[in-house]
């Protein structure tokens, strides 16, 4: 009767924790995010292909709607003036409070190229934050096409790039 009374009681523990667990990772999703919520850029100066002086306004915007993450991931490349070349992304965020990435929903209306073609797949990992004290790791993935530099090479480019502004007034 011993032996059956711990059986019993051993399981109930196994699921009260397993419980314990999805109820952490689901519903407290938002509270592992939301420190991310804000407004990042990165300002990158280079010359393009033809050798002309250009400069690259990378802007992310990182919001809660109904408990779930999103990101608008703007590219706006000046080489020699206008016409501007502009990237607009949607995309989902996942991750915790020290790493998160930003997966391709959809490409936005101000985008160049919208209805024209896509310019990721959906589901592809644009890039990935990751912090290291005050400092935010940036690992570029498929956005690295927007960027002076980061498209020379296909090995994974980690480096401190973007900031976040800190007058963000988002809620």
């Amino acid at each position: 009767m011993k032996i059956k009374g711990i059986c019993i009681s051993s399981f109930i523990f196994a699921v009260v924790l397993i419980s314990l667990k999805i109820y952490l990772d689901t519903e407290h999703q938002e509270e592992k995010l939301d420190s991310w919520i804000g407004e990042y850029v990165y300002i990158e100066k280079g010359r393009s292909e033809n050798g002309a002086d250009g400069e690259i306004y990378h802007q992310i915007t990182v919001w809660e709607q109904d408990r779930k993450y999103y990101a608008i991931i703007q590219d706006k490349n000046w080489i020699s003036g206008p016409p501007w070349k502009k990237a607009w992304s949607f995309a989902s965020v996942s991750g915790d409070r020290n790493k998160i990435s930003f997966i391709f929903l959809q490409m936005l209306a101000w985008d160049d190229l919208y209805g024209i073609r896509q310019r990721y797949a959906k589901g592809e990992i644009l890039l990935q934050f990751e912090r290291r004290g005050d400092e935010i790791l940036t690992e570029w993935g498929a956005l690295r096409d927007q960027g002076f530099s980061l498209v020379q090479t296909e090995e994974t480019i980690v480096g401190s790039y973007f900031e976040k502004e800190e007058y963000y007034g988002g809620e």
